[in-house]
């Protein structure tokens, strides 16, 4: 079996790190994605009613950023803006036909969205950054999806 899939979904993955900007001060970074979509590739075997199969391809979500400031006085906070975030997702499944029109089954997909730059900067009044904290590392997760399907004859 060869053929392809894409798919939009909701999600609420969320992570909140520790970041020590520059006067020592700590901040709080917060990342969410709501929105994941992927368009991939699915390729496998059919064994009687079970399908058996690979997937890949390519990944995208908006990531949403904001932070709990430093306190510092007559300095402002300032966060990295929003973005979408491209990347790739592989894994795998298993699809069981329980009748000529529905099938059940699990899939397991890994999605990297790249390195993120998240920052958090304090600045002064004049417009020139006092302090700076960075979070620089890979958006990763893992999901594992249990779905029913309809077939549509």
């Amino acid at each position: 079996m060869l053929g392809g899939v894409a798919d939009i979904s909701y999600a609420d993955f969320s992570e909140t790190r520790g970041v020590t900007t520059t006067l020592g001060n700590t901040t709080s970074v917060t990342r969410e994605i709501d929105l994941l979509a992927t368009a991939r590739v699915r390729a496998g075997l059919a064994f009687d009613s079970t399908l058996i199969y690979g997937t890949g391809g390519l990944a995208y979500a908006n990531v949403k950023q904001s932070y709990t400031p430093a306190v510092v006085a007559g300095l402002t906070p300032v966060s990295s803006p929003d973005e979408d975030e491209f990347g790739y997702t592989v894994g795998g499944g298993a699809e069981f036909l329980a009748t000529p029109n529905i099938s059940v089954g699990a899939e397991y997909l890994y999605t990297n969205l790249g390195s993120d730059d998240s920052h958090a900067e304090l600045v002064d009044a004049s417009g020139v950054v006092r302090s700076t904290g960075r979070l620089d590392d890979d958006i990763d997760f893992h999901t594992v999806w249990a779905k029913i399907s309809y077939r549509f004859r």
